[in-house]
């Protein structure tokens, strides 16, 4: 084997290497799932009571059938159940009946396509290791915005399971914490989202 073959042999033994320990970057989130999703806004003082600093919702999302749902749990629209049916083009606000609140819906008409299951981002995501988020070891990336942001995304390093996008404003001087997704109760498949009737 003459020297300049091994060199391109050992290049490309080390390049696979360094490759295997950094897990590609989802492209797509999963195309069905169920989870519940907790927004905080580390903006606003935690007693602040509108808006909410803190939204929980249970979505169940499915991209392969053009339909998404989310039951908001708690935030400033807590009891309300949002339905967006892609495929037959309405979307629909249920209110939970309460103490002196009746029950409402309201329908219109969805003419817009369901996004991708994407990240809105660039894709410019550098491999930033593993670390122990929410109790679980993930993988995590971290993506720059024209200097002033900074995107975090961790996914389980066993299932590639989202489970924190958290996004910061940075200055010359310091990096702020404004908003974190957490991901939890997550589980593959399709989602059981119904008709709003």
């Amino acid at each position: 084997m003459c020297p300049r073959s091994f060199v391109l042999v050992l290049l490309s033994l080390w390049f696979s290497l360094c490759h295997s320990r950094k897990p590609d970057i989802p492209e797509l989130l999963p195309t069905q799932f169920t989870a519940t999703i907790t927004i905080i806004s580390h903006l606003l003082p935690p007693e602040t009571s509108y808006p909410p600093p803190r939204t929980e919702m249970l979505v169940h999302y499915d991209w392969m059938n053009k339909r998404v749902r989310a039951d908001i749990l708690a935030g400033r629209d807590a009891n309300r159940t949002y339905i967006r049916r892609y495929d037959e083009k309405y979307e629909v606000m249920l209110r939970q009946p309460g103490p002196s609140i009746p029950e409402h819906c309201v329908y219109s008409a969805l003419r817009e396509r369901m996004p991708n299951p994407e990240f809105p981002w660039n894709h410019d995501f550098e491999y930033d290791g593993t670390q122990t988020v929410e109790g679980q070891l993930c993988d995590c990336w971290i993506e720059k915005h024209m200097d002033r942001s900074l995107v975090t995304y961790c996914q389980t390093s066993e299932g590639g399971i989202p489970v924190r996008v958290a996004e910061s404003i940075r200055s010359d001087t310091e990096t702020v914490l404004a908003m974190t997704y957490v991901f939890s109760n997550f589980s593959h498949g399709e989602p059981q989202i119904g008709r709003a009737s």
